[in-house]
């Protein structure tokens, strides 16, 4: 077995943007090979449009059934490759790049951790999964099909406290608002017109963008519009999302940005159309299960590990396999900073997680 630090730097090395997760799932194939265990390819790939399936591992041993899941990609477009520098323990990015943590810090313990209990006579029943398109696109996990009873699973993402378990964390609704004015030309007869981008300012005014302290937030991430400078606009998209830890309060905020379209476009003479995108709607994942958390508390005692429980700002794939009825909780993997060039990770970090994954893993005589 490689050290895990190795491990890391070879994982983040490779490119996997959202829908290229092919290179790096060669990678974790081959590394898993090496140790005498088989993984195979879902066809995922055919139906979220990534080159790769969801890599999936099966270990087999007795009682439980414990799913661990961690995403392959990362927010980086292209295939520029990442250089790592570190210093004190802390691994970063050389600061013109993702560092690539998100989620290969993941990536990493659970590949140690499975090489470890591999060897190990008393285990569960493990299944892994090394999934795609969680960050861009609709997740492989959404298209995953196991045909076995899982008792509990985890899913390996979040910067919060690294080993720390997540019972909660926001959902999302993309939409997109079109706003039709009037065109005309802007110095001969600019009163004929009903300039669409005039609009979209005012309403943008209007909208409270960020958080609003109760768990929603709302942002409006894309605007565009207009033909050429002497021409008044007649049209107007822009793109944004609502998040928010509980459905109801989510459906509201939209239900009060529309009626806000609704009364500023009627003002000026405008139309609009606001849609969802209903294929990328993510429901709000939260977790009451005692059962997993206190057999996710009596891991943490035998890994050493501070056991606790949060909720994060984001969304991870325990959204979707929460709604399909697993019984889920996140891990956090540790760092800080993901998707920027800011992004590290401590090699203790890692080392936690791993620690934890091992006991997850390992059998648990208690009920």
């Amino acid at each position: 077995m490689k050290d895990i630090t190795k491990i890391f730097y070879e994982l983040v090395s490779i490119p996997s943007p959202s829908g290229s997760e092919i290179e790096v799932a060669e990678y974790i194939k081959k590394y898993l090979g090496n140790l005498g265990i088989k993984p195979y390819f879902d066809k995922t790939g055919r139906l979220n449009d990534s080159n790769s399936g969801n890599l999936i591992v099966k270990l087999k041993g007795s009682g439980k059934t414990i799913l661990f899941i961690a995403h392959m990609d990362t927010v980086e477009i292209g295939d520029r490759r990442i250089k790592t520098v570190t210093d004190k323990g802390i691994i970063k990015s050389d600061g013109k790049t993702i560092l690539g943590a998100d989620n290969k810090a993941g990536i990493a313990p659970l590949l140690d951790a499975l090489g470890k209990i591999s060897k190990e006579k008393k285990r569960n029943n493990i299944i892994a999964v090394f999934s795609t398109r969680e960050e861009k696109g609709r997740m492989g996990v959404e298209f995953l099909n196991l045909e076995e009873r899982i008792d509990f699973g985890f899913v390996i993402d979040g910067s919060e406290s690294a080993g720390g378990f997540i019972n909660k964390s926001r959902g999302y609704l993309l939409f997109k608002l079109e706003i039709y004015g009037k065109e005309a030309h802007a110095a001969n007869d600019p009163e004929k017109g009903i300039n669409a981008i005039k609009i979209a300012g005012i309403i943008l005014s209007i909208l409270k963008l960020g958080s609003d302290g109760s768990g929603i937030t709302m942002n409006i991430g894309k605007v565009s519009g207009g033909r050429q400078a002497n021409v008044v606009p007649d049209y107007v998209i822009m793109e944004g999302e609502i998040r928010g830890y509980e459905k109801g309060p989510m459906d509201r905020r939209f239900e009060g940005m529309e009626k806000i379209v609704a009364k500023i476009c009627e003002k000026y003479g405008a139309a609009y159309k606001l849609t969802v995108n209903k294929e990328e709607l993510m429901d709000p994942f939260a977790s009451g299960n005692l059962k997993i958390l206190n057999y996710a508390k009596r891991a943490a005692e035998r890994a050493g590990v501070r056991f606790s429980v949060s909720a994060i700002k984001g969304t991870t794939e325990a959204n979707i396999l929460v709604d399909r009825g697993y019984p889920i909780l996140g891990i956090s993997r540790g760092g800080g900073f993901p998707h920027s060039k800011d992004e590290y990770i401590r090699i203790e970090d890692m080392k936690t997680v791993s620690r934890l994954l091992v006991a997850l893993m390992g059998k648990d005589e208690r009920p």
